[in-house]
């Protein structure tokens, strides 16, 4: 029997600006199968990424050890695939994974989706998401990472994504016009809170508390959404950015120095907690009621003054049409709002600059593919640890030690005249 552990179907992981990105292959073989006669041994398993739309066709070995347990990392350039493992006899296969680009979503309400209005979901299989399931599920009374969903799906019509959408929205939509203008798969996790400000989300990331009528800052929310986000979900995938539709909720603040403060407390607490210090956040820009100036003011000194911030959706540039209520989006407004974040994510000057985290990024078998992708793969930047990378990284520290012994040896180098 061949059992895959990973990647899970319709999961997509973030590529570096070179279009590549390092698969985590990993599984089990037991042989059950009753033989006439004593067979062959299998001593490893063939993984075979056969492109469905984009990509390149990409084979790898990943020899058996421990008994039967396999794992690794494949170097798979952008595009949607069906993986085919395949040891002695037997076959598995995941219907589809994916290289492509990774998106965060927190804010308040017009981020989350208000229940009143949402477009329909992507029509293509490659726009992806973790979906909620609204009558089950038991995260949203504990913020507990363990009780999140695992499960990707695509993201079509009365998806909910996880870990807290509160219905389709606009993201799928937003998800498609990536997809088909970068042509690649694209994942959408949405971490909003609806009626929060960004006081609320400061105070939260730093462990303060507050009184609310339906957040409980006790369990963390409404910054828990996010933390959990990042580690949970782009510990896996990797990310390109954290899209943020936040500061409406703040109208009522006057100085635009408190706004931009709570704003950046926020951006440098969830960049420490992920470990990520250059996780890029895009920020969109508004004046709530076309009065309240102070919050566009503390958006673009975000933009202006803290790195790695870019300039998102402006707002303002809504009709009242587009707000069923002065606030919240209706179809109109989703339209633009799906079209306007992905124009910013699709700029080739973001794009340049944004540099996206990786997971896996060092690869450790085959070995062949592991010493072209050290030269070659360059990424940009990886996500930290995880107990599901921790082994192929540490095994890919031995591996680069083995070559540089290798190489010293060859060119009769000693290790002293490294140093200079």
């Amino acid at each position: 029997m061949l059992t895959i552990t990973a990647p899970v179907a319709y999961e997509v992981i973030q590529q570096n600006n070179a279009g590549v990105a390092m698969l985590v292959v990993a599984g089990t073989y037991v042989d059950t199968t009753v033989y006439a006669a004593a067979p062959a041994p299998v001593t490893s398993v063939t993984a075979t990424l056969t492109p469905v739309r984009g990509g390149k066709a990409t084979v790898a070995t990943l020899p058996l050890v421990d008994g039967g347990r396999f794992s690794g990392l494949v170097r798979v350039p952008t595009g949607w695939y069906t993986l085919l493992l395949t040891a002695g006899p037997h076959r598995a296969t995941v219907a589809r994974v994916g290289v492509g680009e990774v998106f965060v979503v927190a804010g308040h309400s017009v981020a989350q989706g208000d229940g009143t209005y949402t477009l329909d979901g992507s029509t293509d299989e490659r726009v992806v998401t973790i979906p909620v399931d609204k009558t089950s599920n038991a995260y949203p009374s504990s913020g507990n990472p363990m009780l999140l969903p695992r499960q990707f799906a695509p993201f079509t019509s009365g998806v909910y994504p996880g870990p807290f959408g509160s219905n389709t929205h606009f993201w799928a939509k937003f998800g498609q016009q990536v997809a088909q203008t970068l042509d690649c798969p694209v994942a959408v996790f949405n971490a909003a809170f609806g009626g929060t400000s960004l006081r609320h989300w400061a105070l939260s990331a730093t462990g303060g508390q507050f009184e609310h009528g339906f957040v409980n800052s006790a369990k963390g929310f409404p910054y828990v959404n996010l933390k959990n986000a990042l580690s949970q979900y782009v510990g896996q995938t990797g990310c390109r950015a954290v899209l943020m539709d936040q500061g409406q909720n703040d109208h009522e603040q006057a100085d635009a120095g408190v706004i931009f403060a709570d704003y950046k407390t926020l951006v440098d607490q969830l960049r420490a907690d992920s470990r990520l210090p250059r996780l890029a956040v895009v920020v969109n820009r508004q004046t709530p009621y076309r009065v309240r100036t102070a919050v566009r003011q503390a958006q673009q000194r975000m933009i202006d003054e803290v790195p790695d911030c870019y300039a998102g959706p402006d707002y303002d540039s809504l009709t009242d049409s587009d707000r069923y209520d002065g606030v919240h989006l209706g179809i109109s407004g989703q339209e633009k709002a799906a079209q306007w974040w992905a124009g910013v994510v699709c700029e080739t000057a973001f794009r340049s600059r944004a540099k996206p985290y990786q997971p896996n990024a060092v690869p450790v078998v085959p070995v062949e593919e592991s010493r072209r992708a050290l030269l070659d793969a360059q990424p940009e930047a990886t996500v930290p640890l995880t107990s599901l990378n921790l082994t192929f990284v540490l095994g890919a520290g031995v591996m680069a030690l083995l070559i540089l012994v290798g190489w010293l040896v060859a060119n009769r180098v000693r290790p002293t005249q490294l140093i200079r």
